[in-house]
């Protein structure tokens, strides 16, 4: 993933591809259906100073969740 800055190494991990959807899946399939979500979820921790160092981005099932609950209000 890029942005203004750098391009991102973003790693999703297996919680994260099992806990955006039911029933838990951890799979290539998975993480394609799901891409704009983590998408967003990267861009969110992105624009809260919350990435990782050396370019890298871990998304974890947390930040799906959190993502959620805030996307959830608007």
């Amino acid at each position: 993933m890029a942005d203004k800055t750098a391009n991102w190494l973003v790693i999703v991990t297996r919680e994260a591809l099992e806990g955006v959807a039911s029933p838990p899946v951890a799979s290539e399939e998975r993480l394609l259906e799901y891409v704009d979500t983590f998408g967003q979820v990267v861009t969110y921790k992105l624009e809260h100073g919350r990435a990782g160092e050396e370019a890298t981005i871990w998304v974890q099932m947390e930040d799906v969740a959190e993502w959620r609950t805030l996307d959830s209000r608007s």
